[in-house]
């Protein structure tokens, strides 16, 4: 499991269109690293307010803070980005099409601190621009296999390589191709002689940790004449059933533990 850096250079990059962000100034900071997956409004912080900071964050300046600084003199203005900049803040977003004074473009080209001006208002901007941040942050890793949906149960098959390769877009078209998909289900082909305890009754529950969560795994022996793709099929059907509550291995084991005790009475 790995993070990766997101650097301002990334997020403006990747989310610049979508956001509708325009980079005004501060173009040499843009390897700043936004350190926290959120952004905040420095309200506070520019009436003079510094004790909780939250510096680590995207700032967002909307209408409140703009107006409020229309009221301060130059040099009080002057004063308060100094103070601001003084904050290794990753970089600055202007909503609502919101100018910046010149003091402030000046400020920041001297902090080398990326400015951005975005025309959508301030909540949706800050919406929008967590729910991206949440993603660039998330954790991340890989896993070799083939990832599948069998009636909404998302499965990954593993084995070994050697099966080759296809195009799925071109053999059952664009909508058999999904873009994301939550994995229930990791599903391992092993050769029956490598597999040498199989548990017929599936009352042992195998996990397999992905990205810090554990996922059913379960181990189907391959030999010739076995319809895998129906094993893969029913292997799904019965994660799905456990996920409604029902386990048709458990209840089969009651039944025979129950038949057993009435003929031990008999």
């Amino acid at each position: 499991m790995q993070r990766d850096v997101v650097t301002v250079e990334r997020f403006y990059t990747e989310h610049a269109s979508p956001l509708e962000l325009k980079l005004v100034a501060g173009a040499n900071g843009l390897k700043r690293i936004i350190r926290e997956p959120t952004v905040n409004r420095p309200g506070l912080a520019l009436a003079g307010f510094t004790k909780y900071f939250a510096s680590k964050r995207v700032q967002v300046i909307g209408s409140a803070e703009s107006t409020f600084l229309k009221s301060l003199s130059p040099e009080e203005r002057k004063q308060r980005y100094a103070d601001l900049f003084s904050f290794k803040i990753p970089c600055a977003v202007f909503s609502r099409r919101i100018h910046p004074d010149k003091l402030f473009l000046k400020a920041a080209e001297q902090a080398d601190v990326p400015v951005f001006s975005c025309p959508l208002i301030t909540m949706k901007f800050i919406n929008l621009a967590t729910l991206a941040l949440e993603m660039m942050f998330a954790p991340r890793g890989s896993e070799m296999g083939s990832m599948v949906d069998i009636l909404g149960v998302g499965v990954i098959i593993r084995g070994e390589s050697g099966i080759g390769i296809i195009n799925v877009a071109a053999m059952f078209g664009v909508k058999s191709i999904r873009a994301e998909k939550r994995v229930d289900l990791v599903v391992t082909l092993k050769s029956w002689n490598e597999v040498q305890d199989v548990d017929r009754l599936g009352m042992e529950e195998q996990f397999v940790d992905i990205l810090g969560v554990d996922i059913p795994h379960i181990t189907i022996p391959v030999r010739p004449g076995r319809d895998l793709a129906r094993l893969i099929e029913v292997a799904a059907y019965q994660t799905k059933l456990k996920r409604s509550g029902y386990n048709p291995a458990k209840e089969l084991n009651d039944r025979l533990i129950a038949q057993m005790s009435r003929k031990m009475r008999l």
